[in-house]
């Protein structure tokens, strides 16, 4: 892996066809939710482009970080105890190759130049859905290219983080500054036109992350460990208090949200999915086979909820959703794989002083946050899911370089 890992010094003139091809692997992944199929054919063939670019160099980068291609391929394996095995193989075969692309990517592209593609894409999509006008007629939310409120809110939030983290970055030039404060204006903008009060809680949590880097960065080892310890002593204590008064705090958090009690029927979902799982602990019911047209349990749950296109539905947690599909064991690399990117990457930021790196540990950090009540990652075509591979992997290579 060359040093455009960790910096853009050194960098030609004119971009190599592998960068070229991952510049397009992350606009088309940035763009899935808001573009659909043609954004997904564009992910396949830039993808392909920077396997085949250089096919012997990029097939041994993946086989370095065989153990996070062990996830996908567990779920591929799912295919011989699932319940719709044809399903299994043929999304499990998506997130393997969305997996391997998101490997390649980081090895062919700087976090500053990735950065910069990340908020050129969310701009432009959140730019047309301003423009577009496009309103949930029941709620009169703006939901614009995406078309849904919640796609929308998880754009701009992304695009949010990104845009001030490219802010304060010293590095940066002018120009692409100016640009981040339009991605800033714009993205609040939409967040407001959007009504999404859980955006608002969830970016300040996030920047909260980010400004814990920063500050550990500038200090000590020795102070740096005393701000860790009085952390994790002031986490304890909120944590203590809200399983004290769980119920109140429930109550109060749902109600300043203006949220329905049940969180919109999440938790029947989830005494549903406890079920479930009890029944298949060890192994699930096979990766991405349990919502499938023509299985009882999901078509008794699309029409309990009203779903009438029975597709396109989850159990809102990350960690019970995909209990239900690949088990404890699935479960167990999940967590690995997100939770070691975010710590991996976060150490990195912090000893680098990369925004860039920075950006990507955000971006685990909102994951991690949003798992409680959606499902971020392991879905195939997915930003969120392709950026925490990278994560991952610029945060080893990183860290691995340091100690060299």
């Amino acid at each position: 892996m060359t040093d455009l890992a960790l910096t853009d010094e050194g960098r030609v003139a004119m971009p190599s066809a592998p960068q070229l091809f991952a510049s397009g692997y992350v606009v088309s992944v940035a763009l899935t939710y808001a573009v659909g199929q043609l954004a997904a054919v564009g992910l396949l063939a830039c993808g392909m482009g920077m396997l085949l670019s250089r096919p012997v160099a990029s097939t041994n980068f993946l086989l370095r970080y065989w153990f996070i291609l062990v996830l996908p391929l567990y779920c591929v394996a799912s295919t011989l105890w699932s319940l719709h095995p044809s399903a299994s193989l043929r999304h499990g075969i998506q997130l393997l190759v969305t997996v391997i692309f998101a490997i390649l990517a980081a090895r062919n592209l700087s976090v500053r130049q990735i950065r910069f593609l990340i908020v050129g894409s969310f701009l432009a999509t959140t730019l047309l859905s301003l423009a577009s006008g496009n309103i949930n007629p029941y709620t009169g939310a703006l939901i614009g290219v995406y078309g849904s409120k919640n796609a929308l809110a998880g754009a701009t939030a992304v695009l949010l983080v990104a845009a001030v983290l490219l802010l304060i970055d010293p590095e940066e030039s002018r120009w692409r500054k100016a640009l981040a404060l339009l991605a800033l204006l714009s993205s609040a903008l939409a967040v407001i036109l959007a009504k999404s009060a859980g955006t608002w809680v969830l970016v300040p949590m996030v920047l909260s992350v980010v400004w814990m880097g920063y500050v550990f960065s500038t200090v000590s080892p020795l102070t740096r460990v005393v701000q860790i310890v009085i952390f994790v002593l002031v986490v304890a204590i909120v944590v203590t208090f809200v399983l004290l008064n769980l119920s109140d705090v429930i109550y109060y958090v749902l109600t300043l949200l203006q949220k329905d009690i049940t969180l919109t029927g999440r938790t029947v979902l989830w005494s549903e999915a406890l079920k479930l799982i009890s029944e298949r602990p060890l192994l699930g019911v096979g990766y991405q086979a349990f919502w499938v047209q023509g299985y009882g349990p999901a078509e008794t749950i699309w029409r309990d909820f009203g779903i009438e296109a029975r597709t396109g539905f989850h159990f809102h947690n990350l960690y019970i959703s995909n209990a239900v599909e690949i088990g404890v064991v699935g479960v167990a690399m999940q967590i690995l794989l997100l939770y070691g990117g975010f710590l991996a990457s976060f150490v990195l930021a912090v000893r680098t002083r990369s925004s860039g790196v920075m950006l990507l540990a955000a971006l685990c950090a909102m994951s991690i946050l949003h798992s409680m009540i959606e499902v971020p990652i392991l879905v195939q075509f997915e930003f969120r899911s392709s950026m925490t591979v990278s994560a991952l992997v610029y945060a080893i290579e990183g860290l691995r370089g340091r100690l060299a």
